[in-house]
């Protein structure tokens, strides 16, 4: 059964914010300012109202502020870099909705004052019903989807020699298959709404990216380079039908989370190394969704400063 935490429908409005002075930490000037507040070209030559509107508008548009009032869905909200990314989001301004089977997690996230209303829905990415089921939600309620982050992930520590088959079923079910439903139904609904400046965003892993570099992880860098393949592939797709819909991938290295602080093989290595923080991953997205439009940022590879692996 579906489950939702619902407030007020919010209103999908395309309207801009006019402050826009900081995104993802790199500062944005639409134009010089002298001493009395006075937007100027470099040359000194003050700009008509006109024209620095035009400029405040593009500096817009190239801002994640073109998504507020937008809907977010958000898998594997409940914890990690999915609960982060969805905080990230609702402070900009991004109505989100939280996909996770731990529903009552969702639903604290919650911040307080930010500009983005939270929906928590119970499901589980690797079933299809479950899955089917949430996107028939926000049709229902919030018209649809326009921004999709894949951030549901299951891992166990299994390697080719002697894991378990049903460990290894799980990653796949989750993992791949999941991601790519998720995917292709937030891809359709995008497209029968018109909708073509959408955004696919999956959490990947520096995995997809180096040789197996440790004993027993090799299923997951299975796992994370089929996501890589599986992006390039919608890419393509996405060319072939003349969409924008832009798609993206962000590769960590060793990322600090809740599941991993519940392995005492993983805790004793984070004594050891260096590691990224869930914010770091949260705000890499964005600085992805805070590209222009003829900007599509295929990957970033985000890795701990000292990491010496790969």
């Amino acid at each position: 059964m579906l489950r939702t935490s619902v407030g007020e429908r919010p209103t999908c409005s395309t309207e801009h914010y006019t402050n826009i002075s900081e995104l993802g930490g790199v500062r944005m000037l639409s134009a010089a300012v002298d001493a009395k507040g006075e937007a100027q070209r470099p040359s000194g030559r003050q700009l008509s109202q006109q024209q620095q509107q035009q400029q405040y508008t593009a500096a817009s548009d190239m801002g994640i502020e073109k998504y507020a009032g937008r809907v977010a869905l958000v898998t594997g909200a409940s914890s990690g870099m999915g609960a982060a990314i969805a905080q990230e989001l609702l402070k900009h301004g991004i109505h989100v909705v939280g996909l996770a089977r731990r529903v009552e997690l969702i639903k604290a996230l919650e911040v307080k004052g930010s500009p983005g209303k939270l929906y928590a829905i119970q499901g589980d990415v690797g079933k299809e019903e479950s899955i089917l089921s949430a996107f028939k939600w926000i049709r229902e309620n919030l018209n649809g989807v326009d921004i999709l982050v894949n951030s549901a992930g299951v891992d166990h520590e299994t390697d080719f020699v002697s894991g378990e088959t049903e460990h290894w079923r799980q990653m796949f079910e989750v993992n791949e298959l999941g991601l790519a439903i998720c995917s292709r139904e937030a891809v359709q609904d995008m497209m029968r709404r018109g909708v073509d400046d959408g955004f696919i965003i999956h959490i990947s892993s520096i995995a997809a990216h180096v040789p197996v570099f440790i004993d027993g992880f090799g299923m997951h860098s299975v796992n994370k380079t089929a996501v890589r393949v599986m992006a390039e592939g919608l890419r393509k797709d996405l060319v072939a039908k003349k969409s924008k819909i832009r798609v993206g991938q962000i590769s960590p290295g060793f990322v600090k989370t809740n599941g991993i602080n519940q392995s005492e093989k993983w805790a004793q290595i984070f004594d050891t190394m260096p590691y990224l923080e869930v914010e770091d991953i949260a705000k890499a997205v964005v600085y992805m969704l805070s590209q222009p439009p003829r900007v599509q940022v295929h990957d970033i590879i985000i890795r701990p400063t000292a990491e010496f692996y790969g």
